[in-house]
């Protein structure tokens, strides 16, 4: 090899050298950022989860507990099959609609409150999650 080529591969080196650490300390400055926005983002998606699913088995209790009655009722007195499919399909749907949603509610409590309460704990598992 030349001396010119050997130049070149050195000021080569040495840039990519430099690119590197600029690009470490880029990261670096952005790592606690990044973490706050994946610690808000999971605070606000599990808490919207928990409640909705909280909201809709309270909604699906207070329908099977309000309708239930008249539901079988009608299930019990009607000769029409109009009425009695509907009847039905309201207190299938409700029926269904509360453990569905209370499990929803359960399931997402633990990382609802992994998010809220373990902050640095639900990072290493998010990250460890992505690394998979």
């Amino acid at each position: 090899m030349d001396d010119a080529t050997k130049d070149q591969l050195s000021r080569f080196v040495e840039n990519l050298n430099t690119a590197v650490e600029r690009g470490a300390e880029f990261t670096m400055e952005q790592t606690p950022l990044v973490a706050q926005e994946m610690v808000a983002y999971g605070r606000a998606y599990y808490t919207v989860l928990v409640t909705a699913s909280a909201l809709a088995f309270a909604i699906g209790g207070i329908l099977l507990y309000r309708h239930s009655h008249k539901w079988c009722k009608v299930l019990s007195d009607t000769q029409n099959s109009a009425e009695f499919a509907a009847a039905f399909s309201k207190l299938l749907v409700v029926v269904l609609m509360v453990p569905i949603a209370g499990g929803c509610a359960m399931a997402n409590l633990d990382m609802c409150l992994k998010v809220w309460f373990a902050p640095r704990l639900y990072i290493i598992e998010e990250i460890a999650r992505l690394l998979k």
